[in-house]
């Protein structure tokens, strides 16, 4: 739901254990960007537990198969039963994709951001 032209729902997923799934549902039209926040929970509820292991790629590709190492941005996060990770300031620029992946099926990826058409995040 967009809260104003500039506001912006990227996406929200549930991925299934091991799944490398597209994140966001909005990608900037050149020469915009859009500054994103991405929210990362582990919704299980034992804390006996093991933490999940959490990866995200930022990647001009639009399959899932043609990611690098080098397009890692968040390598093999662990996040324990109830916690959460948090990226902030996050640049999406035009044509690149928010992946995500989770080795458990219990692990939330939310992003939301604003569309930047003033350019402000490319002098900061």
């Amino acid at each position: 739901m967009l809260v104003s032209e500039f506001d912006c729902f990227l996406g929200n997923e549930l991925p299934p254990a091991g799944v490398i799934t597209k994140l966001n549902q909005l990608t900037p039209m050149s020469p915009n960007v859009i500054v994103c926040t991405l929210n990362i929970a582990n919704t299980e509820t034992d804390d006996n537990a093991s933490a999940a292991v959490v990866t995200v790629w930022i990647a001009k590709t639009l399959l899932s198969s043609k990611l690098t190492a080098k397009e890692l941005y968040v390598p093999n996060r662990y996040i324990v039963p109830r916690g959460s990770f948090e990226v902030t300031g996050l640049l999406l620029t035009p044509g690149e994709n928010i992946w995500v992946s989770s080795d458990t099926g219990n692990v939330t990826f939310r992003v939301t951001g604003w569309l930047d058409t003033s350019k402000l995040a490319s002098v900061v």
